[in-house]
């Protein structure tokens, strides 16, 4: 069920992704978002403490696909999905990268939302790849996927 308050945040972001599309990210900023959606800053402040958190949620990709293809072997599959994480960090704007996670250090809070949206879902992508590992003899089955990746 969709509420008034949902489509209101469906419809920011929506906006804050055009101007990012249209613009670049260094067009990002709550006044063009809040000018836009046809909504006060304040209203998307309430949404989003800052611009940082702001381009969290409009550039929120996994940082791994959704699903990788079994290449036959652990050493290989991880290695491919260490280079998608690296091109995917390398395609980053570096300075918005750095408010972001200054914005972690000083906000529990938000720290919490990129580790439970970002960072949790992320690894559950890389599972697979250590329970073929496991699977096919490559890796101890007593060694703890979890917490090595």
């Amino acid at each position: 069920m969709t509420t008034d308050r949902d489509e209101l945040d469906n419809r920011i972001l929506a906006v804050a992704r055009a101007v990012v599309a249209e613009g670049g990210p260094d067009a990002l900023t709550v006044a063009a978002v809040a000018s836009r959606a046809g909504v006060s800053r304040p209203t998307v402040y309430r949404r989003w403490p800052n611009r940082a958190a702001l381009l969290f949620d409009v550039d929120l990709t996994n940082s791994v696909p959704d699903d990788f293809p079994d290449l036959g072997s652990f050493r290989v599959e991880l290695t491919t999905a260490l280079r998608f994480l690296r091109d995917h960090l390398a395609s980053l704007d570096r300075e918005l990268h750095a408010e972001q996670l200054a914005l972690m250090v000083a906000d529990g809070v938000f720290a919490e939302e990129v580790r439970r949206r970002r960072w949790i879902p992320d690894r559950e992508a890389v599972m697979p790849l250590w329970r073929r590992g496991v699977e096919r003899g490559e890796l101890d089955p007593e060694l703890d996927g979890e917490g090595f990746l």
